[in-house]
């Protein structure tokens, strides 16, 4: 019923389950904690879902310090929420998080999770760290593709990306160039056989078009090092932007 609720985002059905699991003092389970973290976040109330990500990590790791331990439990005890000691985050706590910080242009809270996920991960044979890493990948580029960092008109040129009157610059934003970059070069580094999908590539290329006005030659470099490590395999835009940038690389 909760993630019914959820998709409905109906928020009184989903806190008079909580109310029901704290009067009747029934145990949560991370499995039911990761349902609310997902709640709380479609309903657009990322402090709730942080707050339980928080105490989550704060049980495995003791991260935090007394005054913000007994800030996040009193903010929870008033949600009617409690958190046994004993539960820790698993890759789908991490993964619930980091996925609505990314989707929603909260660029350094999701990269904290996504740190958070490797050092845990890396630390537990029973949790493939690959697999969920790439997973956190794919949502950073989708973050860069929706948000990338937008350069000021003067550097921009015509291009696969289409800018607009509602693209305005955000000097103050984390979804800068150099962040996809880095992410890029991260991502590009892990060692596995795996392949982004044809939609995930479209994505990573058209983050950068977004966050370099379009420069050709950053797009080339990028799509020649995409198709060296995994060769050609893409159709549809994917194929239409590898024409764009061949028929430029020849001056056609």
């Amino acid at each position: 019923l909760l993630m019914y609720y959820a998709e409905l985002k109906d928020v009184s059905s989903v806190r008079r389950i909580i109310h029901t699991v704290r009067v009747e003092k029934m145990d949560w389970g991370v499995d039911g904690l990761n349902q609310l973290i997902w709640a709380f976040m479609r309903f657009e109330l990322p402090a709730t879902a942080e707050a339980i990500y928080k105490l989550l990590r704060h049980n495995y790791t003791a991260n935090l310090d007394h005054v913000e331990l007994h800030r996040v439990r009193r903010y929870l005890a008033g949600q009617h929420i409690m958190i046994p000691s004993n539960l820790i985050p698993d890759p789908i706590t991490y993964m619930s998080v980091l996925q609505s910080h990314a989707y929603n242009g909260r660029f350094q809270p999701a990269l904290q999770v996504f740190l958070d996920m490797n050092s845990h991960l890396a630390q537990d044979d029973n949790y493939a760290l690959t697999e969920h890493s790439l997973m956190g990948y794919r949502a950073f580029f989708i973050g860069f593709y929706r948000f990338g960092s937008i350069p000021p008109p003067e550097q921009r040129i015509e291009g696969p990306y289409r800018y607009s009157a509602f693209h305005v610059q955000d000097p103050s934003s984390a979804w800068t160039f150099d962040a996809l970059q880095t992410m890029f070069d991260s991502y590009m580094a892990l060692e596995g056989d795996f392949k982004p999908s044809n939609r995930l590539a479209y994505w990573i290329l058209m983050a950068f078009a977004r966050t370099t006005g379009n420069n050709l030659d950053v797009l080339r470099a990028t799509y020649d090092r995409i198709r060296a490590r995994f060769g050609v395999y893409w159709d549809g835009r994917l194929r239409e932007l590898h024409e764009t940038l061949n028929r430029e690389r020849r001056g056609v």
